[in-house]
Parts: structure tokens; sequence; C-alpha cells
């Protein structure tokens, strides 16, 4: 009987790997929008029962909430609406939100999570495929990954078995972390019989060659599976073990910097200690996991980026610590992961080890508790820039050069509190006043205030904005057709409610339910706190045209204000009777607003 993985059919004699969890290795088009329909109409108890124990009483099913410690039940399931409730901790959401913040998943890897357990098919927007053959792809990396694994602990993997062990890595460990070993004629007839040439081709695990068919990309190297978040196999990279390799590592096809190794085994320790290690290379990662230190990810030998912070965020990091080299190229990466982490505001420990140690070769040779120490030395990463600048400064005039390059660093800091701590702390080491600091810091940020001031002139409307959009979350289909007809989305100045009005319009066009919006990965956690936001009126229609007309009213008198100051600047005397006439227009339409208000 053919055996199965991932819907692919395999040799008869391929020993399938016990598999609990299938997600999505690749970034994926659009999930289609009647997939999402199908999970909102799934029972929202039947999606969280498996995580809570839900006692229910008459109407009402209640929990010990998952996202707070508690004794008394305060997590409450609205089966009837379709979210759950803490009112302890204030989560709030529908199932597919809980499964993001239960798993910590992104709003795909939930969805797919969710279709995996209620044996429902994950499908695409219409005309769209996946960038990658994703099912066909994951399956291939899991058979070579056994394949792999096998290898070492055959008799043909002796010498890499005996090359790992000799670096200090237990029986044990090597499995935990699925290291392999790739044989240097590795039999490729297992895997052609059961994936297409194009999909071996294309995962970056083999290639064709015009006189030898078939070659492994990883022959004869020790191999790092890569998985994602929730456990896939998305990469490999290969280590060489031949000391006349013409590369040390090589890697299939994937994005580094949208990875991070070790991070399906180290992201509960991470949660629960809000702190995690980061450091460069697969080895240091698995080194400082084996000597206690489960909390850490490597970057793979990338600068830090912009989407490994994010994944990082999710688990409500407080404390981020990089670990480097004490050399040249150590502080090249510090400068490199600080730029980064101030775009992303985040504010990271730098630790430096031995000038030409890693955290691999530190702990083969020493003792935990040496490293503990090290651990110890680390530094605010922005506080050390500050003293490294000072100290590079061997006069007055060197000296404000460098308070140059510090106070373009701290005019990036967003948060306002954290900068205020800096601009003391550089204040303090270069012995300047602290108010010139602060005044001249905040000249670097004056386009940062300016459009913070537009912003806050636009919050008027954004109440109108919000107190519409949620009156029509409440409505039947045909009223919210009446409600926008005639409102266009530059009627909005706020970016998110203009994203969800534009939404609702088109889902309204296509007889949508325009509440499945709740499901959304753009706007969906905005949709759910207005749901079930509470407004004192009972008369949603009137409430709504309310809002529609101030909409059209402050839209007009932005529009007046923006042709004023036109005619103003421009000492156009020629068209200054077409602007006028526009005024009236804009006059006109604004009576007739008002009319219809009355």
């Amino acid at each position: 009987m053919k055996k199965v993985l991932f819907g692919i059919t395999l040799e008869d004699n391929y020993e399938q790997p016990d598999f609990t969890k299938l997600f999505l290795g690749y970034v994926l088009p659009r999930i289609a929008q009647s997939v999402i329909d199908e999970i909102t109409q799934l029972n929202i108890k039947d999606i969280i029962a498996p995580h809570v124990d839900l006692v229910s009483k008459g109407r009402t099913t209640m929990g010990l909430c998952p996202f707070h410690s508690e004794k008394t039940p305060s997590f409450y399931v609205h089966e009837d609406k379709g979210f759950f409730k803490c009112f302890g901790c204030n989560a709030v959401g529908n199932g597919i939100q809980f499964i993001q913040k239960h798993l910590t998943l992104d709003f795909h890897d939930a969805i797919a999570y969710i279709c995996e357990q209620f044996n429902m098919e994950l499908r695409y927007e219409s005309g769209k495929t996946p960038q990658k053959p994703v099912k066909e792809l994951n399956a291939l990396h899991e058979m070579f990954a056994e394949r792999a694994k096998t290898s070492l602990f055959n008799t043909e993997g002796a010498f890499a078995l005996k090359y790992l062990t000799k670096r200090g890595f237990t029986e044990d460990i090597i499995k935990q972390f699925g290291l392999g070993w790739v044989p240097p004629n590795i039999n490729t007839a297992p895997f052609e019989k059961s994936f297409p040439r194009n999909i071996l081709t294309e995962s970056g695990i083999f290639k064709d060659t015009t006189y030898y068919g078939l070659k492994c990309f990883f022959a004869d190297r020790i191999l790092f599976p890569i998985r994602n978040a929730t456990g896939t196999c998305i990469a490999f990279s290969g280590r060489a073990i031949n000391p006349d390799a013409q590369a040390k590592y090589k890697n299939s096809s994937f994005s580094k910097g949208s990875a991070l190794y070790n991070l399906h085994n180290a992201k509960d320790a991470i949660k629960n200690n809000k702190s995690c290690f980061i450091v460069e290379g697969y080895f240091d990662a698995i080194r400082m996991a084996a000597a206690g230190y489960p909390q850490t990810v490597a970057i793979m030998g990338t600068a830090f980026t912009r989407d490994q912070i994010a994944q990082l965020k999710r688990y409500d990091v407080e404390e981020y610590n990089l670990i480097l080299d004490g050399d040249k190229a150590g502080i090249d990466a510090m400068i490199k992961s600080r730029d980064i982490a101030l775009e992303c505001d985040i504010y990271p420990n730098v630790i430096f080890l031995p000038a030409g140690e890693d955290p691999d070769s530190y702990l083969k040779t020493n003792e935990k508790a040496a490293f503990d120490i090290i651990l110890k030395t680390r530094r605010d990463l922005l506080l050390y820039t500050i003293e490294k600048e000072h100290g590079s400064g061997t006069d007055a005039n060197r000296l404000f050069h460098c308070l140059d390059r510090i106070k373009k660093i701290l005019a990036r800091i967003k948060n306002p509190y954290r900068r205020d701590y800096y601009i003391k702390e550089a204040a303090s080491a270069f012995e300047v006043s602290e108010e010139t600091l602060h005044a001249d810091v905040n000249t670097g940020r004056t386009k940062v205030t300016a459009t913070a001031y537009v912003k806050k002139a636009h919050n008027i409307n954004h109440v109108v904005e919000k107190e519409f959009i949620t009156y029509l979350l409440r409505m039947s289909k045909e009223t919210v057709r009446q409600m926008i007809s005639g409102l266009r989305e530059e009627y909005f100045d706020d970016e998110t409610f203009r994203l969800i009005y534009k939404k609702i319009v088109e889902l309204s066009a296509q007889d949508g339910n325009i509440n499945s919006l709740s499901n959304d990965s753009d706007v969906g956690k905005t949709i759910t706190d207005l749901i079930l936001h509470h407004y004192d009126t009972h008369d949603y229609n009137k409430a709504a045209l309310d809002c529609k007309n101030k909409l059209l009213i402050n839209y007009d008198n932005k529009e007046r204000n923006k042709l004023a100051n036109e005619i103003k600047s421009s000492g156009d005397l020629d068209n200054l009777d077409a602007y006028y006439k526009q005024l009236r227009d804009i006059s006109k339409h604004q009576r007739k607003t008002y009319r219809r208000e009355e």
C-alpha cells in the first residue's frame, strides 16, 4: 500500500515520520474570502475547547483564561456572537484571533491550523496560486530530512557523527535538533519516484546536470533543517566537513532574513522569560540551548532584520540580547543591528565575547558559570554606542563630530521617555547642557512632529469615522448599500478607517457579509473592537446618517480651506472666476447636505 505525506504519494519502502503540525513555509497570496467565511460559520466553542476547559451554564460558556493566571474563571465564550472575552485581562477576539494569540501564530498560519483541525481545504483568491508548490515542497523537505538523519546514524555516516561528537554534541542533542548527513553519492531514485522533477530542482536540494542527471546540492555535508515557528521544515543549510570543499555552508532556496533558526524550539522559553538570546550561527544556537539557554535563536549569518524582529515581537519580548564576536565584524554587526532596532522601536543589549570566540567555541571549552559572568556584562546597545563615540573623540573638534552622530541616532528614537533618558545619558557623557542637547535633538525631529500635528488635527473626524463604521456593522446588507451611496473613501482621513470603508464597499458590491471583516488580516482586530463597542443609541440608521452628513461637511470644509489657500498664495487673477465658481459649488453642495441633515 502506497504511503501518503502531505497529500503526496511516496514510494513503498519510505518510512513516514510522525508529524503533528502541518503548516505552510512560504509567503502566499491572500487566502480566499470563502475560506474565511467558512471558518466564521464554525462554532467558536469548537475552536477554543481543545485549548481551554470550558464549562457551560445555561447560555454562558466560561473557563480559566489561557492568557493570564487566574483561579476563578473570567474567560467567556459567546457562541451566538462568535467571539471570546476575558474580563480579567481584557483579551477579546474571534476564533482566528484566539488561535493567533494562544499559539502565537500569524494570520496565515492560524487559518492553516484551523483548516487542518476541521478538515477544511485551504484555498486562495481566484486566479492566484501560491508562489511555490508548498504542499509538495514541505513533503520533500521532510522526506529529505528523514533520509539525512537516517544516514547520520548508519555506518555510512560514522565519520560525520564522529565530527559532531568531537565538537562536544551528544547524540541526544543531535537528534533533538534533527541534524543529519547527506552521503556523497546519495541515491536520488526514491525522490525522483515521489516528486516531479521541477519540484526537486525548485527546492534547491537537487540540481539537474547535463552528464550526470540529478545531483544533490548538499552531498557530503552536515544537514541543518530550518523550520519556521510552527515546526514546518522550510529549508536546509549544509555544512562541509571536507576541508577542501569550496564553501563552508550551502543553503537551499529561502530568505535567511525572514527566518530565525531554532525559533520553533525556543518560542515557549522566549514567551515565558520575556527575553531572548540572538546569536549568529547554527552551532551557536544548539550549543547555548544544550547549555541551558533554551530561549536562543540564530540569525544565520545575516544582519538582524525587520522580519526577524517582527517574529520575536509576537512573544512579548522585553529583553533582546545580541551576542556578538568582539572583533571588527562583531562591531559592524552591532551597528547594523542598532539601526534596524531603532526603526522597529526595540532597544537590545549587546554582549561581546572575547576576540576569536563565539558561543559554540566558548561553551565548548568553558563552564556555564564562566559564560554567565560574560552575560552579566551585557550593555544597553545605545549606551554602549554613546560610550564608544565619546571615547573616540581625541580633541574638542572630533568630540563634537561624535556628538553630531549621536544626535542623529537620538532623533530616531520613537519612545519619548526613552529618548529623554538617552539624551540625559549623552549629555552627561559629553559634558554638555541637557536642555541644549534636547532642543537640538528635537530640531532633528521636526518632520516627525509636523506629521504628529497633522494627525492630531484629524482627531475630530476620526471619532465620526469610527462611529459611522461601527453603525454600518449593525445594519442589514441593503441598508449598508444605501448608506454608503455617494460616500467616497477619500472622505475618510484616518488610514485604517479608509481601508475598512474600502473593504466594506467591495464586500457590499459582492453581496458579502461585512462582519466577516473581523477575520481580515489587515483590519480584523479593529473590526472586532468596533463590533463589541457600545454606543448609547437605539436608532443606528439615524446615527449613521448624522455621521455621513458630518463626513460630507468636514470634507467640504477641508476642500474650501484648501482652495482658499490656493487663491491666496497663487496670485492668479486670470483664473480667479474659476476659483470662486469652485467655492460656490462647494457651498452649494454643503447646503444640500445640511438640508438632508435636517
